[in-house]
């Protein structure tokens, strides 16, 4: 199973096999060949399309159609705990999101994860723990779309260095926060995002 989210919603890439309970605002459909294509064009220019849904079909083959429609973009990120547990969130842009950014050139994704986590929160001292899962999510830009798979990584951190958000990405606090403070987060943040963290 694959999980996309198109325009902040999901869309869940599915087997025969799968069954969920249905839930209003869900639909279902199964796969035939275009329609990966439809529904991405669709959700990203009618705002009320659905709140969730699931496509049956090969989700490998389902996932291959939007890499073909969509330009495909890594990034990698961090999620950044310290020594009480606490997690580290940013501000970007008005939303509560978590420190990540595009791979450069000849980078490893693991390095990748590690600059940016640096870059975003001003953080020098990082240890990479572990692989800790990838999303993707799609948008479009000047009627083009592109779909960001992005691979996180488990980190730690002290909570004694510095946090230095970096302004010129539009994020404007980095913050550690606890359980109760990330619930409040997750209700002005994004669907990956909260999946991510609910996994």
């Amino acid at each position: 199973m694959y999980t996309v989210f198109i325009n902040n919603r999901p869309v869940y890439l599915v087997n025969d096999s799968y069954r969920e309970t249905f839930k209003r605002n869900t639909i279902w459909m199964r796969y035939h060949e275009g329609l990966i294509r439809l529904v991405l064009q669709i959700t990203h220019f009618e705002n009320h399309f659905f709140s969730e849904a699931y496509i049956v079909g090969d989700p490998e083959q389902m996932m291959q159609e939007i890499r073909d429609t969509a330009k495909e973009i890594h990034a990698a990120g961090g999620l950044v705990r310290n020594e009480s547990g606490e997690l580290l969130m940013i501000l970007r842009n008005g939303k509560w999101d978590l420190p990540k950014g595009k791979i450069d050139q000849g980078e490893s994704i693991e390095q990748a994860a590690v600059r940016e986590v640096q870059e975003e929160c001003g953080l020098s001292r990082l240890q990479l723990l572990q692989a800790g899962g990838t999303t993707y999510h799609t948008y479009a830009d000047k009627e083009r779309l592109f779909l960001k798979t992005t691979h996180w990584f488990s980190m730690s951190a002290s909570s004694s260095e510095k946090l230095i958000p970096q302004h010129d990405e539009g994020i404007g606090q980095v913050k550690w926060m606890n359980d109760e403070q990330i619930t409040s987060a997750l209700q002005n943040s994004f669907a990956s995002v909260v999946a991510l963290l609910s996994r």
